[in-house]
């Protein structure tokens, strides 16, 4: 059994097309961390984030998977932000800050209030506001 300060190496695979990266992001979106750059998409890249959650690794620990994390700044959009902070809201951790909106930011915290630590001081005050309002 692993300890807890060390990494539990994920088991690598290897993609040789398409369609096989389409097949593997849309089992695991994790999977997009083994994509080779020449099969990237836009549109493969919003299947792996609309893919994420948790996952049984070694049938021992359950980690939170940030596929945003594995996605190519130039492929990051406020759409494809959006859909990875839906699907798991700590995807916030990998959004670029200048996508990092009110609206990002406060799908952010209704799903899971412990984001709030994250979302910028300049809009913390503009998120706690909307969240009492949506909740009279």
């Amino acid at each position: 059994m692993a300890k807890s300060n060390e990494k539990i190496p994920f088991p690598k695979i290897k993609i040789t097309s398409e369609k096989e990266a389409i097949a593997a992001v849309r089992k695991d979106g994790g999977k997009l961390q083994f994509v080779p750059k020449k099969y990237m998409t836009p549109e493969l890249c919003l299947i792996a984030v609309k893919k994420t959650g948790y996952t049984l690794e070694h049938e021992q620990i359950f980690m939170p998977q940030l596929v945003l994390a594995y996605v190519p700044e130039k492929f990051r959009t406020p759409r494809l932000c959006m859909a990875a902070v839906m699907q798991e809201p700590f995807a916030l951790l990998a959004v670029p800050e200048k996508f990092k909106t009110l609206e990002l930011c406060i799908a952010a915290v209704q799903a899971d209030r412990r984001t709030l630590k994250h979302i910028p001081d300049t809009l913390k005050s503009k998120v706690k506001t909307a969240l009492k309002k949506s909740i009279v």
